[in-house]
Parts: structure tokens; C-alpha cells; sequence
């Protein structure tokens, strides 16, 4: 007997899946808080309309676009570890002109651009908790924060 295996993005023919979109949108929203940029900044230095960075950043897309992907690849950090609530990033590194490994943290496959880093040990410098707010930070070192909670209105 031979055991095959599927995820359901290999059903419906499409490589990304919801909860691939929501860890391509954490990780653009921890490289802007990290720099301190607003959708806006990142839109002018990648080139592309603040409309379409804030449709990546609220996961309001169904599946990315190559031209956006590298227009915004050189300033996003490359991420070292990712989850549902937390993100770590080394913020000496950028995406740059691999926007495809980019691009795979939006599918179910997002696992295999984590394992070269896994295997070459290399520490994150910056930690990130989606429970925390993206209006402030608070420097533990000059390249690791932890965000402030949000305060409840």
C-alpha cells in the first residue's frame, strides 16, 4: 500500500492557501513596524500604490502577484520562524531579488524556505507577536523590540 498525501490547496488548483495569505500579511506588517514605516513608505520605496500595500498588509488578496512581490521584496525581512502569533525576522536580511521565497510563505509548502535556516542555526534578531499593537515599539537592543499590548477602548 502507498500512502499519498494532499492538502486541500492541491485540490482546488491553487498553491496558496487562507492562512498562507495571513503569514505573507504578519510578515509584511512586522518588516514596516520593524523599520518604522507606514503603508504608504513602503509603498513609495517599493514603487507600487498604497491601495495594494494595504490589500497585502489586511490579507485582502486571494493570491499574490509577482510584480508586487518584487517591488516590495528588497524591504522585507527574511523570516526565520513563523506561527499564527509570532514572527521572527533577521533584519539583516531582505528578501531582495528572491521574491519567490517570499511568495511561499503565502502556501501551504511555506515550511520549505524555513529549513535551510533551521539548518544553518541561524538566530532571528527580531521578534514580533501578532497580539501585539503596530503603533509602537520598545528597543530591548538596537535590533530587537517587543511591540507594547494594546490598550483596550
Amino acid at each position: 500500500m502507498t500512502k499519498v498525501t494532499f492538502h486541500k490547496s492541491d485540490m482546488d488548483g491553487n498553491k496558496y492557501t487562507v492562512e498562507g495569505i495571513a503569514r505573507l500579511s504578519f510578515t509584511i506588517k512586522a518588516a514596516m513596524k520593524y523599520r518604522g514605516w507606514s503603508e504608504r513608505k513602503l509603498a513609495s520605496h517599493a514603487g507600487v500604490s498604497h491601495v495594494t500595500i494595504n490589500k497585502y498588509v489586511r490579507a485582502n488578496i486571494h493570491e499574490p502577484q509577482p510584480d508586487i512581490l518584487r517591488a516590495i521584496a528588497p524591504f522585507i525581512f527574511k523570516v526565520t520562524s513563523i506561527d499564527v502569533e509570532n514572527i521572527e525576522l533577521n533584519s539583516e536580511e531582505t528578501y531582495d531579488d528572491d521574491w519567490q521565497a517570499l511568495e511561499k510563505i503565502a502556501t501551504a509548502n511555506f515550511n520549505e524556505i524555513l529549513k535551510p535556516i533551521a539548518a544553518a542555526n541561524l538566530k532571528p534578531d527580531v521578534t514580533y507577536s501578532s497580539s501585539e499593537s503596530t503603533e509602537s515599539k520598545v528597543a530591548e537592543t538596537p535590533t530587537k523590540f517587543k511591540a507594547k499590548a494594546k490598550s483596550k477602548k
